[in-house]
């Protein structure tokens, strides 16, 4: 991604240009926290499968994560492995202690050259692509089957 002015322009695959504000990616960045913070009231019952990669996982994660919104018992803000792991565990996948910090420093450092962030990519198919579910089809619910 490069900075140009007040906007964020990533380079698509197509070479088209798309530019988001720094107030939609503040706000798609709100939206995701909020979405991901929904994910932690999920039962076992649902079921709830994560589709995506384990890096775009981590980021979101980590915005979790700096927005302290998950608090631990004590009253302090929940760490970052702790709510890793709850996600895991949620939405069915897991992350080796050995690969966790080495994937979340991935989903920080990637600068779109090639795969934009998690949060860029949202904000792009919230604002620009009018999508009101960005992430839909990333976690899927499956509920008990009947016979």
């Amino acid at each position: 991604m490069i900075q140009a002015n007040q906007f964020v322009i990533c380079h698509l695959p197509e070479g088209k240009k798309s530019m988001l504000s720094p107030e939609q990616l503040e706000e798609g960045k709100r939206r995701l926290v909020s979405q991901a913070l929904g994910w932690l009231n999920l039962d076992e019952t649902a079921r709830a499968q994560w589709l995506g990669t384990k890096t775009d996982l981590l980021e979101i994660v980590r915005y979790v994560y700096e927005s302290q919104l998950v608090v631990a018992k004590d009253g302090r803000p929940a760490s970052f492995r702790w709510l890793a792991m709850m996600f895991a565990q949620k939405l069915h996948t897991s992350f080796a202690d050995d690969t966790l910090y080495r994937l979340s420093y991935q989903a920080e450092s990637r600068k779109g050259v090639i795969m934009p962030t998690m949060l860029w990519r949202y904000t792009w198919r919230m604002f620009v692509a009018m999508n009101p579910d960005p992430l839909q089809n990333l976690v899927v619910c499956l509920s008990p089957h009947k016979a």
